[in-house]
């Protein structure tokens, strides 16, 4: 739930590092994305997408500077996304908010497990490769064995098109 002045919307608030913008190739409409020093101080520092910032502040308003609460805390917008629209299978892109993954773990989550890694890469060439590079990481950080089952899931663009296509 968020909160500016007598406005509310409920929407995920994602928790993201400083090169989420780069990855999705998503730029901003106001402000700027945070910084590194926001994700190492676990700043209270959050970046509005589109359909969040009109329903908060009203079309055209930039709500840079400006205080809304997130679980009953202070966050202050540093930026507003360009609109993306919606995605391929439906969903308000949007309608996100994106603060420093340090801050949604250490006060507002309380979870301290990373939930989810996105990746791109310079060529879609590279994809397999850097899937596989990936996992591999991961199986050594989570001390995962020869032949033992992932305790995680890897999936490509190309993978979540091919369940699309099934269903």
């Amino acid at each position: 739930q968020l909160v500016a002045g007598n406005q509310n919307w409920s929407t995920n608030v994602q928790g993201v590092d400083v090169d989420f913008p780069a990855i999705r190739l998503w730029t901003m409409k106001y402000g700027s994305f945070f910084g590194d020093q926001d994700v190492r101080g676990a700043a209270k520092t959050i970046v509005l997408g589109a359909s969040v910032a009109n329903t908060l502040f009203g079309e055209g308003v930039d709500p840079t500077g400006q205080i809304i609460r997130v679980k009953n805390q202070p966050f202050t917008v540093v930026g507003v996304l360009n609109p993306k629209g919606q995605s391929s299978t439906g969903q308000d892109q949007d309608d996100t908010a994106l603060a420093p993954y340090t801050t949604i773990m250490k006060k507002v989550s309380g979870n301290q497990n990373i939930q989810g890694i996105s990746l791109s890469t310079a060529s879609a060439d590279d994809v397999n490769d850097a899937t596989e590079r990936v996992k591999q990481m991961l199986r050594e950080r989570h001390k995962i064995g020869p032949g033992a089952e992932d305790d995680f899931t890897a999936r490509t663009l190309e993978d979540m098109a091919a369940t699309r296509t099934e269903m």
